[in-house]
Order: structure tokens, then sequence, then C-alpha cells
């Protein structure tokens, strides 16, 4: 009975420990961002989501990535977004000497205006990788979004972060760490989540 007991105290005070402690308790993610204060960003309504630029040069992580990003935009109600079929053939013909993800200040006016948006959404993928902790491997992801205005080119907002899916409940609990997908929409949403009016 008493060693019961005691194995009970012991359980509870390890889930009381855990619920003190909120990072322990989910998966880590970290970000940092930029928003222009001497703007109103409630005129833009329509946006384009160009090809992401991948740093790791990883497979087509990249382009998974900015179709998460897109669906996140639209679910949230944040801005109508054009179809990237669309983006993609009016990116290459404006800037065809230097690739499908490549825009430049004399070109983003003319893409903007043939397009009618208001702003392009750019976005690079900085890390996408496995960590490692003893016998666990977890997902890690590293990106950068950045909004900039359509006629001048001038940043509105820009947001950086990364995320793991591992966490130390996981292990204590022997739980599997979060999937790439999982990690990724958290990332995402914690990164959008700095525009306005999506809460900070």
């Amino acid at each position: 009975m008493m060693e019961q007991k005691m194995r009970t105290g012991s359980l509870l005070f390890i889930v009381c420990c855990l619920l003190t402690l909120p990072g322990c308790m989910s998966t880590w993610s970290d970000k940092d961002y930029f928003l222009r204060d001497d703007v109103d960003m409630s005129f833009i309504s329509r946006i384009a989501v160009l090809d992401f630029d991948d740093n790791d040069q990883g497979d087509d992580v990249a382009e998974q990535v900015r179709d998460l990003v897109t669906t996140q935009i639209l679910a949230r109600g944040l801005f109508d977004v054009i179809d990237k079929g669309l983006v993609k053939g009016v990116v290459i013909e404006e800037s065809p000497a230097r690739g499908r993800s490549y825009v430049d200040a004399a070109s983003i006016k003319r893409i903007g205006q043939r397009l009618d948006v208001q702003a392009l959404l750019l976005g690079t993928l900085d890390y996408s990788g496995d960590g490692r902790k003893g016998a666990s491997t977890f997902p890690e992801l590293s990106m950068t979004l950045r909004l900039i205005d359509a006629n001048s080119g001038m940043i509105f907002w820009q947001a950086s972060g990364r995320a793991s899916g591992d966490s130390l409940w996981r292990r204590i609990l022997g739980v599997s760490a979060e999937d790439r997908y999982r990690v990724a929409m958290r990332l995402i949403g914690n990164l959008l989540s700095t525009i306005p009016g999506q809460g900070q």
C-alpha cells in the first residue's frame, strides 16, 4: 500500500513539474520578425506567392513549404492568393535571364501590375534536415518569409524562425517526434501569426 502511494506520488510530481514548464510540454520553435510601423497593410487584399529560394539546396522541400504557406494564408483569411501557375509564368517572362525565382527591383512593379496584386510574398528555406539526440532523430526546419510592396519593392513585413520535432516531454514519455509536415505547419503558423490582426 505504501509502495503504491509512493509510486502515485512520484507520478503526480512528474506531471506537476511538466505542467509548470511550458517549454517542456511542446516541441520547440523560435521566431523573430520585423513589421514596418509607418505602413497600414489593410490595403493589401491580393498577393502573389513566388517560388521559394532554397539555401539548403534540398530536393523539392521548398516547393512543398510554399504550398503549405499558401494554404495557411488562405485558411487564416489573410489575403487572396493568385494561382502559382499564373505567378510562375509571369515571373519567368519578366526575368528570363535569372531563372524562375529571381525578381529584381525593375521587375517587381511589372509583376505586381500584371497579376493585379498589392504585394508579393517571398520565402527562403534556410534549413531542412534531421537533428539527433542520443538514439532519437527528429526533423528540423528554418525559414524566412517576407511581404513586399508590389509598387516600390519595400519590405512591409519579414519573419524568420526555426522549429524542431523534438521536445523534452516526448523523450521523457517515449513519444515519437513530430513529423516534418507538422513541424512545418507549426512554424508557418508561428510566423504568420506576427502579421497584424493575427495575434502575437
